[in-house]
């Protein structure tokens, strides 16, 4: 219990100190019904992912809280998250001041066993190596060309089983991944072939 409140209050302290040096003002806080585990929104969550509509309810969450803010704060199993739609925070995040966040362990744990270790797991170096990596891959040309990956998606979802039996989606990204690059990377069309 006193190794969780240190950490705790660590974290509490960092957040301060990083508010105050980037000039950042309070984050109001969603009203949960449950104020200590936030149990309420994981319960609304689990339910809306089976039966529809949860993109449609965490937008609406940001026009709840406060009459409307881009930034906001929630419990997630006891642990308080910050969402936000904020362009200059996902700048600041994903581009300017990417050095100064890291992912949470939960979200790395989370995430692993479908991505594997690659950008969406990983942060500092090993991130900006991904990145690097990755960004041909999202040039305007590419990425507003439809008809070039059509064919290679089209085969992805084509070896998805329709018998509802196990897929691994790992394996099947890691195969488009392969294919799109061969547009990308001639020199990789040859490895894939």
């Amino acid at each position: 219990m006193v190794y969780i409140l240190l950490q705790h209050t660590i974290k509490l302290i960092r957040r301060s100190q990083m508010s105050r040096a980037n000039g950042c003002k309070p984050v109001p806080s969603y009203p949960h019904k449950d104020p200590i585990f936030g149990l309420d929104l994981f319960f609304e969550g689990f339910k809306l992912l089976k039966t529809g509509g949860f993109l449609n309810r965490v937008q609406e969450r940001y026009a709840f809280v406060n009459g409307g803010v881009h930034t906001y704060s929630q419990l997630l199993l006891g642990e308080r998250c910050i969402q936000t739609i904020e362009p200059l925070n996902i700048q600041a995040i994903l581009a300017t001041k990417f050095k100064d966040f890291s992912l949470p362990r939960r979200r790395k744990n989370a995430f692993q066993g479908m991505f594997g270790h690659g950008i969406f797991t990983t942060d500092g170096k090993e991130w900006e190596e991904s990145r690097a990596l990755l960004r041909p891959s999202f040039s305007r040309s590419l990425v507003g060309d439809l008809k070039t990956f059509e064919s290679h998606i089209s085969k992805m979802i084509a070896r998805i089983p329709r018998d509802g039996s196990t897929v691994d989606l790992q394996e099947l990204f890691f195969m488009l991944t392969l294919d799109s690059g061969k547009l990308l990377f001639p020199t990789l069309k040859a490895l894939a072939d």
